[in-house]
């Protein structure tokens, strides 16, 4: 991992992170956050993890996991929902890619670029990506027609882009 921290000018903040590992990953990834000073303010906890103590999948190797999705049924998830989190627009870009699901977000969680996040399967249509929680909602023939969003925060619901 590469963390690299940069401050353009006073009051702001840029960490940028990459992931290599070419036993776990096919290509690099990694995201870019940026961060803006607050004077005058207290600096509070925040907690994005759901439930890393109970996760039962694996990063580094995604067939490695409890639960099994076969690909047919991942390639039903792919797509781009748009939605709401919190009060901020955010872009959810879903691809199958290596046997795996792969999350691009774009927007409302201070990355600039979009972040990527692998998502574990912890069944048919519940995964974890990174300490936080991605369930699809699918019709009657399987196909997701949103993706929900569960975290600490609340939850956020991403209809899917016809």
């Amino acid at each position: 991992m590469r963390e690299r921290y940069r401050r353009p000018d006073f009051g702001h903040l840029r960490v940028e992170v990459t992931f290599t590992d070419p036993a776990a990953y096919a290509n690099p990834w990694g995201f870019t956050a940026g961060m803006a000073l607050a004077a005058d303010t207290e600096m509070l906890e925040s907690v994005c993890e759901r439930s890393s103590d109970h996760w039962t999948g694996s990063l580094p190797d995604a067939g490695n996991t409890a639960v099994t999705v076969a690909p047919d049924v991942l390639a039903r998830y792919v797509g781009v929902y748009h939605g709401f989190y919190l009060s901020n627009k955010r872009t959810i870009e879903v691809s199958f890619s290596g046997g795996q699901l792969i999350a691009k977000i774009i927007g409302a969680a201070a990355v600039d670029g979009g972040e990527m996040r692998q998502l574990i399967p912890q069944s048919q249509t519940l995964f974890e990506g990174n300490g936080i929680a991605y369930q699809f909602i699918v019709d009657d023939k399987g196909v997701a027609t949103a993706l929900e969003e569960i975290h600490i925060s609340g939850n956020s619901r991403f209809p899917r882009e016809p």
